[in-house]
């Protein structure tokens, strides 16, 4: 456990391909060099890394409001010029195919309670395609960018703060 506890102390938050990863790696297998193990080596990977950028969602109408948002991890970016559309709000998949005409070209607001996060986890995980894998009727064609409520409550708080 003091080896555990050296580690997280030391090295923090260690992301896929983030240079605290990194660090911690060639820490470990200086560790174990000195513990005297044989044939200790790392080994190049190839892993995903998603960088969180810079992020912000404002309401336009009826007047306009900053809206506190926090981007997911692994989420498509946005243009450079943002996006600007409509919003539908769906508060279940059913919900979302019974509306896929009204849906299409609209960013799509998954308005779903939090009952838990394995239940809830789906609307952020298997969003509309083209970002998920939910199967929706062929004409139904909806934003890359939406938003995504998952907080308990509060409808202004953060996912991660």
């Amino acid at each position: 456990y003091a080896r555990l506890s050296e580690l997280v102390d030391r090295f923090g938050h260690r992301l896929s391909g983030s240079a605290n990863l990194e660090r911690a790696l060639d820490w470990i297998v200086a560790e174990m060099q000195r513990d005297g193990l044989d044939n200790v080596r790392g080994e190049p990977v190839m892993v995903p890394r998603w960088v969180r950028g810079a992020e912000s969602a404002e309401l336009v109408e009826p007047r306009r409001r900053a809206l506190p948002m926090s981007g997911l991890g692994g989420s498509v970016g946005t243009p450079a010029g943002g996006i600007e559309a409509d919003v539908v709000v769906v508060g279940s998949w059913d919900e979302l195919e019974a509306r896929a005409k009204e849906a299409r070209g609209k960013i799509v607001l998954f308005n779903v309670p939090f009952t838990g996060y394995g239940r809830t986890v789906q609307y952020r995980l298997l969003g509309p395609p083209p970002v998920g894998h939910a199967v929706l009727p062929a004409d139904a064609a909806y934003r890359r960018d939406e938003l995504r409520r998952r907080c308990p409550a509060d409808p202004l708080c953060r996912h991660h703060r």
